[in-house]
């Protein structure tokens, strides 16, 4: 299998195994981009699914909602935007982690 393939299934993860696929794709394969991108695709579903609870908590006095549809939003369209990328043979770098990684 392509490595880009696999790059795109490490992104688009999030939808039906946010972290055994990540997981198994950092042990399973030897390429560095397949490593870098499934790490990456493993850290952003941890901190969103924090930032999310952490939103969610704080929905109740209200100043939470504005945030859980923020990262709402970033949870559907990283993820798709990593896997476009990777489609196109580039490397893509998640906001607020990609920087540990260039």
């Amino acid at each position: 299998m392509r490595t880009s393939n696999i790059k795109i299934l490490a992104h688009l993860s999030a939808f039906f195994a946010p972290v055994i696929l990540p997981i198994v794709f950092l042990f399973l394969f030897r390429d560095e981009e397949v490593k870098v991108t499934s790490l990456q695709a493993l850290i952003f579903h941890f901190l969103i699914g924090i930032a999310i609870s952490v939103s969610l908590a704080l929905s109740i006095i209200l100043i939470g909602i504005p945030f859980l549809i923020y990262f709402a939003f970033l949870y559907v369209f990283v993820p798709i935007k990593g896997a476009i990328e990777s489609s196109r043979g580039n490397m893509y770098y998640y906001p607020w982690i990609g920087r540990l990684f260039q």
